[in-house]
């Protein structure tokens, strides 16, 4: 609930009339209301949307918007609590994959690129007032430097990391193939709510990696790419992010 306080502080409409509605009782106008603001959504957009979802029984739904939410603020106990309960409530789901690099299980690329700016302005104060005083080594902050641009890097490769395998939630059950078409031979299957990596495109179809290390196709509207992304492109399948491939005309048919 701290979130819904949190947002009814701040002068947004969208955010003011969704908390409005939460308080009466109205879920679906909440939802409408918390996806109609546009823009970046934030961690409390995604956790009160997943909220929502969970109460009205979309469990699949709630799994995207807390996935997103744990990206955006990886270390709140709330979001985390919330994620593996409603992870528990489901079944037939595979291993939920991880983020692409282990940090960030603990860590946003934006946290760690601000650590290594005050790294790196740290370490050219330091050696600035070195130079004046004329005393002491260049060692220190030299590698005090150097570790604070070995962060920042850090911090780019993860926000990079995540628009190459974004985070897929399945919204339906899936039987995975072996190639992007229903006449694919069949690897297994994925339940609704499998947390997935999105690693190709093509057409309808999209080529996931579960927890598992298992990889197959399955149909792009079948699940929701996990945010950063509009919070309105939820419900859609969002995939403007993924740059899935259009059908060519049939002009431009070979």
């Amino acid at each position: 609930m701290r979130w819904l306080f949190l947002f009814a502080l701040i002068g947004c409409a969208p955010v003011r009339d969704g908390t409005t509605s939460w308080q009466a009782g109205e879920l679906e106008q909440a939802t409408t209301a918390w996806t109609s603001g546009g823009g970046s959504p934030s961690a409390a957009v995604h956790y009160n949307l997943g909220v929502a979802a969970y109460r009205a029984e979309e469990l699949p739904l709630a799994v995207a918007h807390w996935r997103a939410a744990r990206r955006l603020k990886p270390r709140d106990g709330d979001v985390v609590h919330n994620l593996a309960h409603v992870r528990g409530d489901l079944s037939g789901v595979s291993a939920p994959v991880g983020e692409p690099l282990s940090w960030m299980e603990f860590a946003t690329p934006v946290e760690l690129g601000l650590i290594g700016i005050a790294l790196v302005g740290w370490a050219s104060f330091g050696l600035v007032a070195r130079r004046r005083r004329r005393k002491g080594t260049l060692a220190p902050w030299l590698l005090l430097g150097a570790t604070g641009a070995g962060v920042g890097l850090a911090g780019v490769h993860g926000a990079i990391s995540w628009t190459r395998a974004p985070v897929f939630v399945l919204q339906t059950d899936v039987v995975l193939r072996d190639g992007p078409d229903s006449s694919g031979q069949e690897l297994g299957q994925l339940g609704a709510g499998s947390e997935v990596a999105l690693v190709a495109a093509a057409g309808p179809w999209v080529r996931v990696a579960d927890g598992a290390s298992r990889t197959g196709w399955v149909p792009a509207g079948a699940g929701l790419v996990v945010g950063p992304v509009p919070a309105g492109n939820a419900r859609l399948a969002g995939l403007a992010d993924v740059a899935v491939p259009a059908e060519p005309a049939a002009s431009e048919k070979p």
